[in-house]
């Protein structure tokens, strides 16, 4: 009888102990349901969207590239065999690409706003664009070595600096990809512009400085280039996560971004950082994403620093997506100093003309020549570096985005070690074909 007992008591133990290791999981599952419910409710996001200009310089750069598309004899850069092309064939080129270079310069005498991107498919909208104004530039840099080829660097310079002020006013209304493409744009129109400016005469000269003043002075504020990638960022963010409700659709889009480049295997750290993603309040996620752009542009106001200053306090979202707008920063301001160092060298060449000599430093060349000396918005706005050297010649440079001073090493020297913005090398040399 005793034993029964305590086989009863053993028995009810037991049953206890089972239905706790029961319940205690479920009770858990359904705790991170209702978690991740919470988590994930919809977010309410009030996006502003900028009124575009009613004349907006886009519809000519549009119709430019259309008209750049319909060419039947294309630059060097769009031949299926450039190494066959001829004086023949760049003097073609250049026939044909009269009507694209004269939409352009329509489009110049108007401002230019890039749509707003609110949703995924303005966004593939404005990739085809950005195709479209670099097809636009290698049609321009045949049209301008047609006129390298024969003699008249003031045809071929103005050609080269059409391609730089449309690179420069694409970036007006875009976020940070746009940026890119603006920053790409003005360097595929430098190759050869500099190695004609000794050619020019003094009426060209002056032509060319107040084109340049006028391009520089088309130049965006980075700010609002951040502004509107915060714009975006939120955009993308809402669409992430309220019509990506599925958490495995999410991790696919996760998985194809940050994946390593060796293989498609995701790090231990990752796939924590994807979980705890998925259970961290989206709308809360929201207001961190917008205090972090409030802060990062705050701190643009301030003097360039290669690394960024605005903690993302290791939130896995901001680490994973916001990563590349402060980076962008430093290309456009390379872009800014690449302007700059153009327009010191053709006052250099004006006083030389005027002088008969290089100036000692770069005060000499202010007020004839220019307004006011620039500084470099990649060495916290010091000078330029000016040294005139004992043959006659002179050294001017500044510094790139990584704010390394080497001493005036060339593009062509220091590929590999490292080299400056250095005036007379700011893009690589170009051979010209044989006629």
């Amino acid at each position: 009888m005793k034993l029964f007992k305590r086989t009863r008591k053993l028995s009810k133990a037991k049953l206890l102990t089972c239905f706790g290791c029961m319940v205690v999981p479920i009770l858990a599952v359904i705790l991170l349901a209702i978690d991740f419910t919470i988590a994930n409710r919809p977010v309410i996001l009030n996006i502003p969207t900028p009124a575009m200009p009613a004349v907006n310089a886009r519809d000519d750069f549009l119709k430019a590239g259309a008209l750049a598309k319909k060419m039947v004899h294309h630059s060097m850069s769009n031949s299926p065999k450039p190494e066959t092309y001829k004086l023949a064939d760049f003097a073609a080129c250049a026939v044909d690409a009269e009507p694209v270079i004269a939409a352009l310069r329509a489009g110049f005498l108007k401002p230019f706003m890039e749509p707003p991107q609110r949703s995924s498919a303005t966004v593939s909208n404005s990739i085809q664009d950005y195709g479209v104004y670099r097809n636009i530039e290698r049609e321009l840099t045949g049209a301008a070595t047609h006129f390298d080829m024969i003699g008249k660097p003031g045809r071929a310079t103005q050609i080269r600096l059409d391609g730089m002020e449309l690179g420069v006013m694409i970036e007006h209304g875009g976020g940070l990809i746009t940026s890119l493409v603006s920053s790409a744009c003005v360097s595929m129109s430098a190759p050869g512009l500099e190695d004609q400016l000794p050619l020019l005469s003094s009426e060209e000269l002056i032509a060319v400085s107040n084109r340049l003043d006028h391009i520089q002075s088309k130049l965006v504020d980075y700010r609002s280039v951040a502004g509107e990638e915060e714009n975006l960022i939120l955009v993308m963010f809402k669409e992430f996560v309220n019509v990506r409700s599925n958490p495995q659709e999410r991790f696919q889009v996760y998985r194809s971004i940050v994946h390593s480049s060796d293989d498609d295997s995701l790090r231990p750290k990752d796939i924590t950082g994807w979980f705890g993603f998925e259970f961290e309040n989206k709308r809360e996620l929201a207001e961190k994403i917008k205090k972090y752009y409030k802060d990062l542009i705050v701190e643009m106001g301030d003097v360039y620093h290669k690394q960024s200053r605005t903690s993302m306090n290791g939130n896995f979202y901001l680490q994973s997506f916001c990563n590349y707008s402060f980076s962008g920063w430093g290309k456009h301001l390379a872009v800014q100093s690449r302007i700059d160092l153009l327009r010191l060298e053709v006052a250099l060449l004006r006083f030389k003309a005027d002088n008969h000599k290089f100036p000692t430093t770069l005060v000499e060349l202010s007020p004839k020549y220019l307004k006011s000396i620039p500084v470099d918005p990649l060495d916290s706005n010091k000078p330029y570096k000016y040294q005139l050297k004992p043959d006659g010649t002179y050294l001017l440079y500044g510094l790139r985005p990584d704010m390394v001073d080497h001493h005036g090493t060339t593009m062509e020297v220091g590929e590999d070690k490292g080299f400056d913005l250095v005036a007379g090398h700011l893009a690589r040399k170009v051979k010209l074909p044989t006629k």
